[in-house]
């Protein structure tokens, strides 16, 4: 297909500029009119995505991508089909490719290294998972703003090696070679079945060339590629680059070794070996590493596009790396020193023996101290009776930070601590990352003060780190409800547990939730509609099989949420399909002129100011009123709501289907998918004194303010509990 110009739409999408073209398609930096977010946008050609089964095979391989969830792996958000084309809409990294960095300053070894060593470690984890890249090559190594190398196009070459061989077996091409020849090893010239050592070997040739700032071969067609990798011994790398130690040389050998069997057999054991080399290990190496190796420009590439190379603090090279060090040591001490002397004073001495932890029915809000950076967060830290005697919930969070912990008291003052930790790197939320927390607390005396001791462990690359905390209580302390609310207003951390943790079922994640239901606004499962009751006809009668069938023995039956405030006793009913979503109110008293609004917001946006939400009003069972507010803008919107209304003995009953499809264009809900809802019934014509006062109400109080509304659960089975 022709480029596509700046300004120009794709579905959803403005395209900004033109970035590249790769093996498979053409790559746009676009813009995601519905998130607000930059995004890299690969159109893949038709060529490639021609066949039947295509779009289904690189959904599966996108979902196997997504779940690796490491940051030196770029993110594949989603695959997108406008027309006949289809693209792939992934994390947008800024900083160019290794590539460009190479034909730009140039790199340093220790950069080199740096990069190698971010490529493995994403490598490993894929290994882990029983994938393998396939096209390792300085063009698919992007470099972030913060130095880090990120690997991107998994799955892309595999499904490009399944469309060559099907074109070759019907003779449609006279393509000989599947992937990027001059990365790829030997054994793939044979049709081998790609293994782990195929990555180690493209990642040892792309090390050798970014250190000697050539390839190991100078072929210039694949056939002469064959006979030099056959005849032609490399060339060690400590001969084509100065201050290379013999270790280092002897690695990237290795790992470029013709016999498979003789490399490492895979990136987790290729990555111990790179971390033990001279120029990592040693001030003598690491100095000897900061000399900088230009690659010249070969004819058959493309000028590079103004490439964003390393961040300042890396160009400052070990030096700064050796005073931070002794930073870190200096404020580790001074803070274990303050620390014992807080703990150890005479007037404390006595109160870190066993003392009784607060009382079960109190919570309480801390700031906390690192100890080792003297950091203050203040109002950082909750904690709350559990549901079982002797625990406490625990909740911390800043900015774009999560825990969520569950204490047990044990004696002697002792807390035991579990749970997990969340993050996005920054406020763009371009890489998350999350894992466990483990740990213990002790109480400091009747002050409730106390102190923690925790291990944060990554779930990404299994790394630990361990930090010590004052919680200091301080009387003047926000609620326990305060500090929820203000967590669920953050512009980051709804998004960290809606779109990160629990799409990834992590027990911890639904505890937080819970926490919140149980102080803040509820929570209902949304149960599908029975297979065999009959639907749901919108007449305003609450009659049909489906919003009867209801344990009535639990409390708070499946799709029923009882009405939260008002004088008047009231139910909102739910129900959903593949088509959409169908919402019964009932309110127990009769109404001259009822009105109801409804807030929905279906997507949690990052920031989450910017999440759609979509508000209708309704009067006497008809809607008057219908806006769609995205990135902080409210704009009518046409609604394609059904509702309608009825009085009956003196109880007003009303039914609404929202379709999913009018929200723009959202696919189905399935079942673990959330949203948040806030609806509140009034009389326009009632004797209060004010007529905006709800009669009944669901979610919260600020009905707008969807964020804090009530939470639907899309459930995988009816009423009954079948699984349709």
């Amino acid at each position: 297909m022709e480029l596509l110009a700046p300004g120009k739409r794709f579905g959803k999408y403005r395209i900004l500029r033109h970035i590249g073209r790769g093996g498979m398609g053409v790559v746009y930096l676009a813009e995601d009119s519905d998130l607000g977010r930059r995004i890299a946008l690969k159109v893949l050609d038709r060529d490639v995505t021609s066949s039947e089964d295509f779009e289904d095979r690189f959904r599966q391989e996108a979902r196997v991508i997504a779940a690796l969830d490491h940051p030196n792996i770029v993110i594949i958000h989603t695959l997108e089909r406008v027309g006949d084309e289809i693209a792939i809409d992934m994390a947008y990294v800024d900083g160019g490719s290794l590539e460009d960095a190479e034909h730009g300053s140039g790199l340093t070894v220790y950069a080199a290294l740096s990069h190698a060593h971010d490529v493995l470690k994403a490598l490993a984890c894929c290994h882990e998972a029983g994938i393998v890249h396939r096209d390792v090559k300085p063009s698919n190594i992007l470099m972030a703003a913060d130095g880090r190398a990120l690997l991107s196009d998994f799955g892309l070459a595999k499904l490009l090696a399944t469309h060559q061989t099907s074109s070759i077996l019907t003779k449609s091409t006279t393509s000989l070679f599947i992937g990027t020849p001059q990365y790829a090893p030997p054994e793939s010239w044979d049709g081998h079945e790609p293994a782990p050592t195929w990555d180690v070997y493209s990642t040892g040739v792309v090390l050798y060339e970014a250190i000697a700032t050539r390839m190991p071969y100078d072929a210039e067609t694949p056939y002469a590629l064959i006979k030099q990798m056959i005849e032609r011994p490399i060339p060690p790398l400590h001969e084509m680059a100065e201050n290379v130690s013999p270790e280092l040389s002897g690695l990237v050998a290795n790992m470029m070794d013709r016999d498979p069997t003789m490399r490492p057999p895979d990136a987790s054991e290729a990555l111990a070996r790179l971390a033990l080399v001279p120029e990592l290990t040693t001030d003598v190496g690491r100095q000897s590493a900061r000399t900088r190796f230009l690659k010249p420009k070969p004819r058959r590439r493309a000028a590079p596009r103004n490439p964003r190379l390393f961040t300042p603090a890396r160009l400052k090279g070990w030096g700064a790396v050796a005073v931070s060090v002794f930073v870190l040591i200096v404020a580790w001490t001074s803070g274990t020193y303050w620390f014992e002397r807080v703990t150890n004073t005479p007037d404390t001495r006595r109160a870190i023996q066993p003392t009784p932890e607060p009382a079960a029915s109190s919570y309480a809000v801390f700031d906390t101290v690192d100890t080792a950076t003297q950091e203050v967060r203040p109002n950082h830290w909750l904690m709350r009776p559990g549901t079982e005697p002797a625990t406490w919930d625990v909740v911390a969070f800043e900015s774009t930070r999560l825990w969520c912990l569950r204490g047990r008291s044990e004696e002697d003052g002792v807390l035991r601590l579990e749970g997990g930790w969340a993050e996005y790197a920054d406020d763009t939320a371009r890489v998350f990352r999350h894992g466990t927390v483990s740990g213990t607390a002790r109480w400091l005396g009747a002050s409730e003060d106390s102190s923690a001791t925790l291990e944060f462990r990554s779930a990404q690359d299994g790394s630990r780190r361990s930090r010590v905390f004052l919680l200091r209580h301080r009387a003047d302390s926000e609620s326990d409800v305060s500090f929820l609310r203000r967590l669920e207003a953050a512009e980051h951390i709804q998004p960290i547990i809606y779109r990160e943790l629990l799409p990834r079922k992590l027990a911890w994640a639904e505890h937080l939730e819970g926490l919140c239901a149980s102080v803040l606004s509820p929570r209902v499962t949304v149960p599908r509609l029975s297979a065999d009751a009959g639907g749901i006809d919108i007449n305003g009668r609450l009659d049909e099989a489906d919003w009867h069938l209801v344990h009535l023995s639990h409390d708070q039956p499946p799709g029923r949420l009882p009405a939260q405030a008002g004088e008047t006793d009231g139910d909102l009913l739910l129900r959903y399909d593949e088509r959409g979503l169908y919402i019964g109110l009932r309110v127990r008293e009769a109404l001259a002129a009822p009105n109801a609004t409804i807030v929905l917001l279906n997507r949690h946006s990052v920031p989450l100011s910017h999440s759609p939400r979509w508000s209708v009003q309704i009067e006497n069972g008809a809607i008057v009123a219908s806006h769609h507010t995205a990135h902080g803008k409210s704009e009518a919107w046409t609604c394609a709501w059904q509702t309608a209304h009825a009085m009956l003995d003196d109880e007003w009953q009303a039914e609404v289907f929202v379709p999913f499809d009018n929200l723009n264009g959202a696919p189905p809900a399935q079942p673990g998918d959330r949203w948040r809802m806030n609806c509140a019934v009034s009389d326009t014509q009632s004797s209060k004194p004010s007529a905006l006062i709800a009669v009944a109400r669901w979610g919260y109080e600020e009905v707008p303010r969807a964020e804090h509304g009530a939470v639907l659960v899309f459930g995988a089975a009816d009423a009954f509990g079948n699984i349709p």
